[in-house]
């Protein structure tokens, strides 16, 4: 129990982790492509990122800096793939084998159309037999 305190510990008190937990607004700038801090503060607000204001600095947390990004490729493997969480985790850790070898299977949209009149059941029921 006392190593699994001190991991923690020795964890939370790393620089290096916490870097990882949070990113700057200039690093933000950075990937976004933008000139301004003023700009990459309303792309957050816009977007729903929480921005942490300490002292001089301004960061976000780096897990929903990510989501907020990547949030419009999620919603377009929603609209067509099955296994969008698999194929996400795929590309953002660029697994190219399972990209490549997985095949691809498309959201297949079953229809809920029933026929109302007996000329449009007539003919369904000829399509049918074709």
């Amino acid at each position: 129990m006392k190593e699994f305190v001190h991991s923690i510990k020795e964890s939370v008190l790393n620089f290096n982790t916490w870097s990882r937990l949070i990113i700057d607004v200039n690093e933000i700038k950075v990937v976004l492509k933008y000139k301004d801090i003023r700009s990459v503060i309303k792309w957050c607000n816009h977007h729903n990122v929480f921005v942490l204001n300490q002292g001089k600095t301004q960061a976000v947390n780096h897990i929903e800096f990510i989501l907020a990004f990547y949030r419009p490729f999620m919603e377009h493997l929603k609209q067509n793939q099955e296994n969008w969480k698999e194929r996400f985790l795929d590309y953002i850790l660029g697994n190219m084998t399972n990209l490549i070898d997985g095949a691809e299977k498309p959201r297949i949209e079953q229809s809920s159309y029933k026929p109302k009149s007996a000329l449009e059941k007539a003919f369904l029921q000829k399509m049918k037999t074709l």
